[in-house]
């Protein structure tokens, strides 16, 4: 799984779930999601807030961007992780006390699993800081999602069989290649899922470059067809099989 995928799996769960709320309004928060806390009035109307401003950290942590230019579902994802010394709870109070100086904002907080989360929508821009406790130091992502959804259907979409679910989709670009990532999901065993995925990708010209990989409880299939690169990976589990597919392709 490439850097990017992976990025996206840590984050997608908690930007998706604190976007369907704050879009609601805030004032569910308690009953949409654990431990859930709304620190600004939702009735209050959306500010534009500028595409170059990030929302500020405390000066005991350092950050560095490892997504840029990204787009999930359609809009535009950065990702920046973050880490220091001081405590989560203590960098997410004081966060949070500078974002709600900001009345036009909704802002919420809340806990997801190990992870201690503050999110802020202004103008259909999503800003999600989270945060744990590391070994040595406190860790987690800042995110910002939002802008002008793209057009057309991206290449890796005809790669799902029919009768698929597919899941959230990353594009990225890397150097002179451009990457989607992408999940999906059927009630079938991982055998016989595997055969109708692998038929599908035949169909479209793509074969197998190198033989399964085992990693963990997953396999891996690697598919080449042209300037195109496709990674497969596969996790059974009783009925229900689970993909992850990752297709990057040299641009001219």
């Amino acid at each position: 799984m490439s850097t990017a995928a992976r990025i996206l799996a840590v984050v997608s769960v908690i930007l998706f779930s604190t976007a369907g709320v704050l879009l609601a309004g805030p004032s569910v928060a308690e009953d949409a999601l654990p431990h859930g806390r709304a620190l600004t009035d939702a009735s209050r109307p959306l500010a534009t807030l500028s595409a170059s401003t990030l929302p500020p950290l405390p000066s005991e942590f350092s950050q560095s961007r490892v997504l840029d230019e990204a787009r999930m579902a359609g809009q535009r994802l950065q990702v920046w992780q973050v880490s220091g010394l001081m405590s989560a709870e203590r960098a997410l109070a004081r966060v949070a006390s500078s974002w709600q100086g900001l009345p036009d904002a909704r802002v919420l907080e809340h806990r997801h699993g190990s992870w201690l989360v503050l999110s802020r929508l202004s103008s259909g821009r999503l800003e999600i800081l989270q945060l744990r406790a590391g070994a040595l130091r406190t860790e987690g992502f800042l995110s910002v999602w939002g802008g002008a959804p793209t057009s057309g259907q991206p290449p890796i979409a005809r790669l799902i069989p029919q009768g698929f679910r597919s899941g959230s989709l990353l594009q990225t670009t890397e150097g002179a290649r451009r990457v989607w990532s992408t999940s999906a999901e059927v009630d079938e065993p991982i055998a016989s899922a595997r055969q109708r995925l692998d038929r599908h990708l035949r169909a479209l010209d793509f074969v197998p470059s190198v033989l399964s990989d085992e990693v963990g409880d997953a396999s891996i299939v690697r598919y080449v067809a042209r300037d195109r690169a496709l990674t497969v990976l596969a996790r059974g589990a009783g009925p229900l099989t689970q993909f992850v597919l990752t297709l990057s392709e040299t641009q001219p």
